[in-house]
Formats: C-alpha cells, sequence, structure tokens
C-alpha cells in the first residue's frame, strides 16, 4: 500500500503535458535587507503525460522587469512525473515599486502557445515589517 502504481490508482487530477503552479504571482511584502527591499518568490513547472517537456526559455517583460530576476530553472527538459523551481526575485531601494507594476513571466515550450504569468505586488499602503517594528520604536 502506498507504492507508486497504488497512487496512480487513486489519482484523480488529470495528466498534463505542462502545468505551471501560478498564472498570477503576488509578490508579498519585501523585507529591508540593508538599503534594498528584497522579496524572493517561487513557481513550478512540470509534466505528468509522458515523454519529456522541452522549456526553451522563461523570460522576464515589461517595463517593471528590472526590478525582478530569475534564477534556478530557466530552461532545460523536464522528464515525465517531475517537475522544477524557478525563483523570482524583487530588488529595489523602494517597496512602493510593487505598487501598479507592468510585469510578468514569458515560458516558452515545447508544447504549444507560450504561457504567461502575471506579477503583483502587494496592497499598496500595507507596511513591511521592518517599517512597522520602526514605527512601534518611534511611539515607546
Amino acid at each position: 500500500r502506498g507504492d507508486i502504481n497504488e497512487i496512480n490508482l487513486r489519482r484523480t487530477w488529470r495528466r498534463l503535458p505542462v502545468w505551471i503552479s501560478d498564472t498570477k504571482l503576488v509578490i508579498g511584502k519585501p523585507a529591508l535587507v540593508g538599503s534594498s527591499y528584497i522579496r524572493n518568490e517561487f513557481i513550478y513547472i512540470g509534466r505528468t503525460t509522458e515523454g519529456s517537456l522541452e522549456v526553451h526559455s522563461i523570460v522576464l517583460e515589461g517595463t517593471n522587469s528590472d526590478l525582478f530576476s530569475l534564477s534556478g530553472f530557466v530552461a532545460g527538459n523536464i522528464e515525465a512525473e517531475t517537475h522544477k523551481q524557478v525563483k523570482v526575485k524583487f530588488q529595489s531601494n523602494d517597496h512602493n515599486d510593487l505598487t501598479g507594476l507592468d510585469v510578468r513571466i514569458r515560458v516558452s515550450h515545447s508544447e504549444g502557445e507560450d504561457i504567461l504569468i502575471q506579477l503583483q505586488g502587494y496592497v499598496a499602503g500595507d507596511k513591511t515589517s521592518s517599517e512597522e517594528k520602526d514605527e512601534q520604536a518611534a511611539v515607546s
């Protein structure tokens, strides 16, 4: 009980030649590290059908793409029943740069049309943890 054959028999979700963890990625509150605000998020891409998926490229697009970087898996093969992780890093001197973002991730692959993942910042006016602590210290 619990071997791969039994798990496959219980599987209720569809098999897909390509799947992505998110079609919209919300970037949470960044942390102030030195003089920069930084936030790391992750997306996952995988395949549940036979054969392999060729990911040609995973790139950033949009007028705010310079605030982000991608690392980890950004091109290559993904075999059946496996997945890969992509790190999405926001870095800026101003956490307000997350307001009204024009940035998306384009995934080009062998199974058809490119996949677009829209990036969205946390709600404007929210304070980062370090800002809230600074305000509390100022009141004390």
